[in-house]
């Protein structure tokens, strides 16, 4: 008769259980007879070496009437047979037998126990003594005497650990027994509970595939409950290659539209791997099909993407960023955090509408304001030297000290806008190295020393002489000239000025020059990195600033991947600060 899957479950549990539990029994009675044993043996070892203590304290331990009360009162307080030997082998204690027996006992001399005992300080054998036939477990322990070195034997009859030994074995069997029984009991319980859950199984994937042409059997009709589990399986396979067909349709048309977007799509791991990316963002950062699978500073040269991407932050980032060329490129990217790790990256080109914004900026309007009133400085005291006041010579070296003054500040100005205009057009390529922060930031401080002389101020530099960073060289030393000296302008005499530098997570450095100034309000500090602007606009001009120094410092912290800000600083004071990227 075929057993039903039931059937077979049960008996498969029923004879696990059976292999374990005999395994089981066979070494937990096989341990727990030699522990048996083992513990007998002790017993006799320990009794032993009381019987030799009470045998040191005996005035003649040679005299069998002086011994053997001894060893009977031992016997009677252990529970087991004790017998003492001399050195020459005879018997003088026993407390089986009475002294007449004792004196006709035969001779230990050439017993095994003895031997051992007296050889190697402990004997021990089974065997039957004089003049019984009882098997013993004996134990045998040297003592010294008048004559030499004698024996006390300990032992304790065979039969007794025998019989803990099959007392032992009947309560395993007991055991056994009923471990079989509640066994049975589980098997079938589980067998139960294991089909029971099969026919729901089936059940519910039966109601599931209404739809579908194939028809499951009746999981009670069938002969094999497994083959209602067949049928379910084949049935959820099927269900699945429609999944599957549904999953690559719409994979197919997401795709359709990513590749139709007019924006740049890129989906980059938790370690800045490329996963995907549309047409749109190859062409925008002229990426090759290759791209995949690698990170965009091995592919993109961009280093301002590189700094966007690896900021670590929870929340979606907008940022406009621009990628130095030539030609220059600016998009607005934005960076969203995916929730398995890594980010997806949206990116608009919006370099066409920059650079015609920047063609029609207000340049001419920005430029001839700060040029009018150096300019106009100038022509009013050119004028008055030429009506006359050259013959007044301390009137005529005040006018050209101001018009020199003046005159620096035009030539400040120019080279100020050359160099951003560079900058900005992308004709200043910088290519990074490993740089010494501490070298370039004396380099910095030796220049503006004069400058900062003239107003009482010292320059400190608070970096570890070991700490390098990947950038451009002449680049970070004009970062730093630009910082230094915006701080020697604004920072109040008799202070100080220090340089700082604190890591920006894993790959970045940040550099911070602290001042004790007049601080920065905070409705304006996202501003003063923007060109001609300026906090306190007539300082500014009595100081000689051009209002472009910041805006350079913010194109090249750029240029070279990192990023640039500004924060107040307690209790007065204000801390202009930037990243780089940290030497590998």
């Amino acid at each position: 008769m075929r057993l039903s899957f039931r059937g077979r479950l049960f008996s498969l549990f029923l004879s696990l259980f059976l292999v374990v539990g005999l395994l089981a029994g066979l070494v937990l009675e096989r341990t727990l007879s030699d522990r048996i044993e083992s513990a007998v043996a002790d017993q006799l070892w320990s009794l032993t070496g009381v019987g030799r203590a009470m045998l040191a304290q005996l005035p003649d331990i040679d005299d069998p009437f002086v011994v053997d009360p001894v060893v009977d009162s031992l016997a009677r307080e252990s529970g087991y047979v004790v017998l003492v030997v001399n050195g020459q082998g005879r018997l003088i204690g026993d407390s089986r037998l009475i002294l007449p027996q004792i004196k006709e006992a035969p001779s230990f001399s050439d017993e095994l126990e003895f031997k051992d005992a007296l050889a190697r300080g402990r004997g021990a054998s089974q065997r039957a003594l004089w003049p019984f036939e009882e098997r013993l477990i004996l134990s045998a322990r040297p003592f010294v005497d008048g004559a030499g070195q004698g024996i006390v034997i300990a032992a304790s009859p065979r039969r007794q650990v025998e019989a803990l030994q099959s007392d032992l074995r009947m309560r395993l069997l007991a055991i056994g027994l009923l471990s079989f029984v509640l066994s049975a009991i589980f098997a079938a319980l589980g067998s139960h509970l294991i089909t029971g859950r099969l026919r729901k199984v089936v059940s519910r994937l039966k109601a599931h595939g209404e739809d579908h042409e194939e028809e499951l059997p009746d999981l009670n009709r069938t002969p094999d409950d497994l083959e209602g589990l067949t049928a379910s399986v084949d049935l959820l396979l099927a269900q699945a290659n429609d999944l599957v067909d549904s999953l690559a349709g719409e994979r197919d048309r997401f795709g359709a539209v990513l590749q139709a977007m007019d924006a740049g799509v890129m989906v980059l791991d938790h370690q800045g791997g490329i996963e995907l990316m549309n047409r749109r963002a190859r062409k925008m950062l002229k990426l090759p099909k290759s791209a995949l699978g690698g990170t965009i500073e091995e592919h993109a040269n961009f280093p301002a993407l590189e700094a966007l991407a690896d900021v670590n932050s929870t929340e979606s980032l907008t940022e406009e960023i621009e990628r130095m060329g030539p030609p220059l490129q600016t998009f607005l990217v934005s960076a969203a955090p995916v929730a398995a790790g890594g980010k997806v990256l949206v990116l608009r080109d919006l370099t066409p509408v920059r650079r015609v914004e920047r063609m029609r900026r207000d340049f001419v309007a920005n430029v001839s304001h700060e040029l009018r009133t150096p300019v106009a400085i100038i022509l009013a005291q050119s004028e008055t030297l030429l009506d006359g006041a050259l013959d007044d010579q301390e009137m005529a070296q005040k006018f050209l000290s101001s018009m020199h003054r003046q005159a620096e500040r035009v030539t400040s100005l120019i080279n100020d806008l050359l160099d951003l205009a560079r900058i900005e057009a992308g004709q200043r390529e910088l290519e990074r190295e490993d740089v010494s922060i501490v070298a370039a930031a004396r380099r910095a401080a030796d220049g503006l020393a004069s400058k900062a002389k003239k107003r009482d101020l010292r320059l400190e530099i608070d970096v570890p002489a070991e700490q390098t960073a990947f950038v451009n060289a002449s680049a970070l030393e004009q970062v730093l000239v630009n910082l230094l000296e915006n701080a020697i302008k604004y920072t109040n005499e008799g202070t100080a000025i220090v340089l700082k530098a604190q890591p920006d997570g894993k790959k970045r450095l940040r550099l911070e020059v602290w001042d004790e100034g007049p601080g920065i309000p905070a409705e304006l500090q996202n501003r003063v990195f923007e060109r001609f602007y300026r906090v306190d606009k007539g300082r500014s001009r009595d100081l000689g600033g051009t209002g472009l120094g910041l805006a350079i410092v913010k194109h090249l912290v750029g240029q070279m991947g990192g990023r640039v800000g500004v924060d107040a600083r307690e209790p007065n004071g204000a801390i202009f600060w930037f990243t780089v990227r940290r030497s590998q």
